[in-house]
């Protein structure tokens, strides 16, 4: 049950990006699939996708950047003695 209801999720969406039409020409059905309208939104959601990650790196590095130019100065006092084992 799960799984067509999957099927029809993806389905839906195919027809909703118009990636996928019916038709019915002389009471003959059709379904057909425009892969260039398909090619054409995968390859800018690719861009789109890959200039996220370009800009979530250069951020990510700025930011190890600027933790390792920051002096961290650390002051530890202990009052126990360590425990040993037995």
């Amino acid at each position: 049950m799960k799984a067509l209801l999957i099927a029809v999720v993806v389905v839906a969406l195919m027809v909703l990006f118009g990636w996928l039409t019916f038709t019915s020409v002389g009471g003959k059905p059709s379904v057909t699939l425009n892969t260039e309208h398909v090619r054409e939104d995968t390859g800018e959601a690719a861009e789109a996708a890959k200039g996220i990650a370009d800009k979530t790196a250069k951020k990510s590095r700025e930011i190890v950047d600027e933790v390792r130019r920051t002096d961290v100065n650390v002051d530890v006092d202990v009052d126990r003695k360590p425990e040993t084992a037995e």
